[in-house]
Formats: structure tokens, C-alpha cells, sequence
């Protein structure tokens, strides 16, 4: 079985995501620390070298080649949004779409210094950004085949999850 997890940056894809593949007894991915990974720098380290384009060029290349069958993958929050990627992960397994409210968002995110898109920003100009990113990514979100809500305990998400998988 192969799990894709998408959603907003701060909505959980990481910390259920190692959950929800501890549970299955199969490997957990997350393509941000793929990319990174291979290019042997950071997701902020990227964008700033190279850009984001170049980071969405990367996102593409790894899950339209993806060959792993059994695993979680968690999803950096605009992959879905680029080159029909939701598609292809629509067809290679199950896309399972996170969601959490903004609030809760901000605060998940002030405790991480790895996000380039609100590097720097206020909790004001956060607020902001996530408001425009949302309002764009949730076009591609809502083509998961499951929506979970995670706004509570890890364990309660995951329950959500096994009961619609």
C-alpha cells in the first residue's frame, strides 16, 4: 500500500506520516528530506541557492518517478500543486489530504526555522501567507481521495485514517 499525505506546511504530514507507517509496519518518506537529501543542503538552503522552481523541478522529478509500492510518503505542502502531480499520486496509491485549522497551523509552524515560504515573517505576516497559499492549495487538496482533519492528539488523526482506509 502506498499512503501520500498532502496539505498545508504545519498540518501534520511529518509527525502522522511516521505514525501512520509505524502502524502499517511499512517505510516512511518524506519527499522534502529526499530532495535534501540529494542535493546535500536543506529545503531553505535550496530555495535560496537555486529558487523555488527549481524545488518544484525536484518534487516532480521524484514523485513521477517514484517506483516504491509499500510506504507512507509525506508531501511537502505545494507539491500537489504543480504539474498534475496530485494525479500521479492519485493513480500510484492513496492521497490522504490533512487538514488543520490556521490557527493551529501558526503555531505548529514557530516552533520550525526549515519553512522558506514564512522564513522571517511575524505571526501577522504567517497568518497572511498561509490565508493566500490556502486559498490557492486547496483547489489541488481537495482531489485526495480521504480528507482527515487534525486538530487534536496524533492518535485521534490516526484513527480518523484506518477508519476510512
Amino acid at each position: 500500500m502506498l499512503i501520500f499525505l498532502v496539505g498545508m506546511t504545519g498540518s501534520g504530514k511529518t509527525t502522522l506520516g511516521e505514525l501512520l507507517a509505524e502502524r502499517l509496519g511499512i517505510s516512511f518518506y518524506d519527499t522534502d528530506e529526499i530532495i535534501a537529501s540529494m542535493e546535500d543542503l536543506s529545503v531553505d538552503q535550496i530555495f535560496e541557492k537555486f529558487g523555488e522552481e527549481y524545488f518544484r523541478n525536484q518534487e516532480t522529478e521524484l514523485i513521477t518517478h517514484w517506483k516504491i509500492e509499500n510506504g507512507v510518503v509525506a508531501t511537502g505542502g505545494g507539491l500537489p500543486c504543480h504539474d498534475d502531480l496530485m494525479d500521479v499520486m492519485s493513480n500510484k496509491g492513496v492521497t490522504i489530504h490533512l487538514q488543520a485549522n490556521i490557527e493551529l497551523i501558526i503555531e505548529r509552524l514557530k516552533e520550525s526555522d526549515n519553512r522558506p515560504l514564512i522564513k522571517g515573517q511575524s505571526t501577522r505576516e504567517m497568518t497572511k501567507t498561509i490565508k493566500a497559499l490556502l486559498h490557492v492549495r486547496n483547489s489541488f487538496y481537495k482531489n485526495a481521495a480521504i480528507k482527515i482533519k487534525n486538530t487534536g492528539a496524533p492518535d485521534e488523526a490516526i484513527k480518523r485514517i484506518f477508519r476510512k482506509l
